[in-house]
């Protein structure tokens, strides 16, 4: 096989080429269109930020028209998304994403530089940019002789082998303080974080996006702080339970690159995480093999949840409660939580919502706790009773309200030392409830 010397060809001459088929994929073994417009979005964005662009291989091709005429075309073997993407932007298919109403993508830095170009598509760009991209010179290397179609298929293989960063390696690298706290706080590599139990859980029924075997011991502990720190966030700031998916995580780590780490949020949050390493860590029961019993994600978030919702109760001092929390904790009947939930996706906002429910009605309050009120749901006297005085309003929109659409919550709520008495009870409708922090104190009608 001979390769030429890098070339740098223009990117409108690429393009054409493209459009003309003098580049051309081979399908036998490259793939057709495979980005998402995000990516093709990201990518046209970066090349007008005068990011440097991967190289691109190109095969000389001599082929021989219907009239016998040679010709030369070019077998795209790496940079075929690229050339789509560039493509479809030209011929103005799409608009470029505007920084600054999708600040989850970018980094703050980049979000507030300034971005001419942003939400617009090719035909609306000022014509000094327009220009730019067209003259953009994309590094290219062609082959010009090889042996046997199978080089370039070998060639191929060995360009598209290398191992793709994961997401959360990804996250590892944006710029700003949250990598960095959560790289404190759950390890990376050699060093260990200061809450190794985050990398020790039962990994049953999650999974990360690249499930190869990695050398960092303390990766998935660090996706597993990323999502209880975008859990606690999300209370802390009146959002409920959220998603803590790919695109939820992404974006933690993009809006809080000046998290404060020593600040008072992280104090909070890792002294919840104190106590849940007391809990699935310092009071975890042996298994028959004599290792300690490990904690599988979801009821981690569930534990984690009602911690931090206790640490907020005026009236209850959760040190001197978890003796209580750790043995109600393991002795939980977990395979009638799995029957009584309908499980999805672990890291949906609905599975962890209705997990966390069980928990509280489960564990929580069979836990006993001195400061809680020893009954968690509103007695059916209690239900007639709010009720009646709620004069059929939505106790927290204030629009009417049917028996069919009605739960009952608690006004303070009850793992905060809320009574469960007519007197802190609401009729309230289910999708108010839910929004208000995914229905943690409902009680259907």
């Amino acid at each position: 096989m001979k390769l030429s010397v890098l070339h740098e060809l223009a990117l409108s001459r690429v393009v054409e080429g493209w459009k003309r088929g003098s580049i051309a994929r081979n399908p036998e073994y490259q793939r057709g269109r495979a980005w998402s417009t995000d990516q093709q979005r990201m990518l046209v964005d970066s090349a007008l930020r005068g990011y440097p662009l991967p190289r691109f291989y190109f095969s000389a091709q001599n082929t021989t028209d219907p009239l016998g005429n040679q010709a030369n075309t070019f077998e795209v073997i790496d940079g075929l998304q690229r050339i789509v993407a560039f493509t479809d932007f030209l011929e103005d298919r799409w608009e470029l994403l505007d920084p600054t109403a999708n600040r989850g993508r970018f980094p703050r830095a980049v979000a507030d530089a300034p971005a001419p170009w942003a939400g617009c598509r090719f035909s609306e760009l000022a014509p000094e940019d327009q220009q730019r991209l067209l003259d953009l010179q994309l590094p290219v290397v062609i082959v010009e002789s090889f042996d046997s179609p199978d080089e370039l298929r070998d060639l191929f293989i060995r360009l598209q082998a290398g191992t793709a960063l994961t997401r959360q390696q990804i996250r590892d690298a944006w710029p700003g303080a949250m990598s960095e706290y959560i790289e404190r706080i759950a390890g990376k590599l050699s060093r260990r974080g200061r809450f190794p139990f985050l990398s020790s859980l039962d990994r049953r029924g999650s999974r990360r996006d690249d499930e190869d075997e990695l050398d960092d011991q303390f990766h998935d502990g660090r996706q597993t702080a990323a999502q209880l720190m975008r859990l606690f966030l999300d209370r802390k700031r009146g959002s409920g339970i959220g998603s803590v998916g790919v695109r939820a995580l992404d974006d933690l780590y993009h809006s809080e690159t000046d998290f404060d780490g020593r600040g008072e949020l992280a104090a909070e949050f890792e002294r919840v995480l104190r106590y849940v390493e007391f809990v699935v860590d310092d009071r975890a029961p042996r298994t028959t093999g004599g290792s300690k019993a490990k904690v599988q994600k979801l009821r981690l978030f569930g534990l984690f949840l009602a911690l931090a919702d206790l640490s907020a109760s005026p009236n209850l001092r959760v040190d001197r409660e978890l003796e209580k929390v750790a043995a109600a904790f393991w002795n939980a009947d977990w395979r009638r939580a799995s029957a009584d939930m309908r499980v999805g996706k672990i890291t949906s906002r609905g599975t962890i919502a209705a997990h966390a429910r069980w928990f509280l009605d489960e564990v929580v309050a069979s836990a006993g706790l001195a400061a809680l009120d020893p009954r968690r749901t509103f007695a059916p006297a209690d239900r007639e009773a709010i009720w009646a005085k709620s004069g059929g309003a939505c106790g927290l929109c204030g629009e009417p309200l049917s028996v069919a659409d009605c739960e009952f919550d608690h006004i303070v709520a009850w793992i905060k030392g809320g009574p469960t008495s007519v007197e802190n009870g609401r009729a309230v409708h289910r999708t108010c409830n839910r929004r208000q922090g995914e229905g943690r104190d409902e009680v259907a009608a």
